[in-house]
């Protein structure tokens, strides 16, 4: 089978060929191909009714977890531009890393509510901060004030 031309597409390809073997362990959990692809196409679908665009920027800080793997696929599966945030960063440095790649978007985790807390005033192009619950395994739009679940 020829490499997709989209590495967003990559993983779906795979997910055909491979659907019930395993693609990552995380702690005890095994998640099989499949699963992977339908939890980036899940977030994908949000980004997508968000609002993104071909070419957007979306900032990536999430800690070491499944969910930065299905939420790089999916910005990238969603015509996006992953910029990614080193999560040791202040948040004047995050700050600062999303005002000058002009993300639109960004997905991070509770852990860092703290230090994006504020980005939404300091950041004129940032139109939506995602934040994951890694406890609940939900998503919440924190600008909008309304849950947008990706897991369903």
């Amino acid at each position: 089978m020829d490499a997709p031309r989209n590495i967003g597409l990559l993983l779906t390809q795979r997910a055909k060929e491979f659907s019930s073997k395993t693609y990552l362990y995380f702690k005890k959990e095994k998640i099989s191909y499949k699963n992977a692809e339908i939890r980036c196409n899940q977030i994908a679908r949000v980004l997508v009714t968000s609002g993104i665009k071909i070419g957007d920027r979306v900032a990536l800080m999430l800690e070491n977890s499944p969910y930065f793997i299905f939420s790089y696929f999916a910005i990238l599966k969603a015509g996006g531009v992953v910029v990614p945030i080193n999560t040791f960063l202040k948040d004047k440095e995050v700050s600062y890393i999303v005002n000058n790649s002009e993300a639109k978007f960004l997905i991070t985790s509770e852990n860092f509510v703290s230090v994006v807390k504020d980005l939404k005033d300091k950041c004129k192009m940032l139109e939506e901060i995602f934040t994951y619950d890694s406890v609940s395994t939900v998503w919440e739009q924190k600008n909008l004030s309304k849950y947008a679940n990706l897991m369903s």
